[in-house]
């Protein structure tokens, strides 16, 4: 009896050993568990961040594309008004640049004294700054200046057009040459006027 006893006892004390060792285990498997769960939530929070910035992404591209789309219409008609005056623009001056001139009328428009100042001129390929650039619009416009005084004392030295030229003229009924002069406004800016 009594050795039953002791075995009943070691008995216990093996199970309670067992158990123990059982609840170590668990307790492991728990505390892994919850740091696997720790990491979850926090990759989650972060895809949640990441997924909220793409929305954000999103709808800052559809409503840059609503802008984009009201303003199309606008666009489009700018372009077609911009278009229409590109057209215009190149029909009034098609005329102008068609009318070819008779040899009597390049030798009356080609005054030696012109082609020796143009000769003279050399026009440099370099670009220049804007104050420089301004400088040399200002000499040209001048230059133009010069070649209509020419052109003028010219006309009147030789006692104005020549038969050559009204022949010529008579001949081919095209459009007349239109003439310009340079004149200063109130504020001292130079525009064309017609003559």
């Amino acid at each position: 009896m009594i050795l039953t006893v002791e075995e009943q006892a070691s008995a216990k004390k093996d199970e309670e050993a067992y158990l123990k060792n059982s609840l170590k285990k668990f307790e492991s498997e728990v505390t892994y568990l919850k740091e696997v769960l720790g990491e979850a939530k926090n990759e989650g929070v972060r895809f949640q961040k990441r997924l909220m910035a793409k929305e954000k992404e999103v709808q800052n591209i559809i409503c840059e594309n609503t802008k984009i789309q009201s303003r199309e219409p606008a666009s489009l008609k700018k372009f077609e008004e911009l278009s229409v005056l590109f057209e215009e623009s190149l029909a009034k001056n098609e005329p102008e640049a068609s009318v070819e001139l008779s040899d009597s009328e390049k030798d009356y428009y080609m005054h030696p004294k012109i082609v020796k100042f143009s000769d003279q001129i050399e026009k440099p390929n370099m670009e220049l700054s804007p104050y420089q650039s301004e400088q040399v619009k200002k000499l040209n416009e001048h230059e133009n200046i010069a070649k209509e005084d020419d052109d003028e004392s010219y006309c009147y030295e030789n006692g104005g057009t020549s038969s050559i030229k009204q022949q010529n003229q008579k001949k081919k009924k095209k459009k007349p040459i239109r003439r310009r002069r340079w004149k200063k406004n109130d504020d001292n800016k130079l525009h064309e006027r017609d003559i």
